[in-house]
């Protein structure tokens, strides 16, 4: 009977933070338990990407949904005026807390989430230009979903 190598002790600590130094676990046995890991550790990945698209699509949805006021913009001198069918300008973010979570380290090794201001987990809306509402709309549908989820998130914007 083959014991259990150091490294595949060090593997399965790595993978389900337990301890099996002082276990006697064969070869085979930490072979098994390592594969199971990488396994549940693939599935709990693909459910991360799975909420991501769902706040995705949903913060989408509410930007479809939404009917934007338009801004006219006057030049009190000379008397132009442009206008801006998107509305005022401004910028939207969702913040995620504790930016430590296994889901925060995700989004940031994903590049879909940056660390915040303060603290948290920031992920800016770059979409639909400089439009306030819409960016808001879709920022507060993308935490809502996060948080039907069991995370701790809110959406924030600030006009320009």
């Amino acid at each position: 009977m083959k014991l259990a190598s150091k490294s595949q002790t060090w593997k399965l600590f790595t993978l389900t933070k337990k301890d099996y130094r002082n276990e006697v676990l064969t070869y085979d046995q930490a072979d098994k338990l390592i594969k199971n890991a990488l396994k549940d550790k693939e599935n709990k990945l693909q459910a991360f990407q799975d909420i991501i698209d769902k706040a995705d699509k949903a913060g989408k949805n509410a930007v479809n949904k939404l009917n934007v006021v338009p801004m006219i913009v006057e030049d009190k001198q000379n008397g132009k005026q442009w206008f801006v069918e998107d509305g005022a300008c401004g910028f939207a973010w969702i913040s995620i807390h504790p930016a430590t979570s296994s889901f925060a380290r995700w989004l940031k090794k994903q590049g879909i989430g940056s660390k915040g201001y303060g603290s948290g987990l920031k992920i800016w809306v770059h979409d639909y230009n400089q439009s306030i509402a819409k960016k808001a709309a879709y920022a507060s549908a993308y935490a809502e979903v996060l948080r039907d989820n069991g995370y701790k998130a809110y959406s924030g914007s600030r006009l320009d």
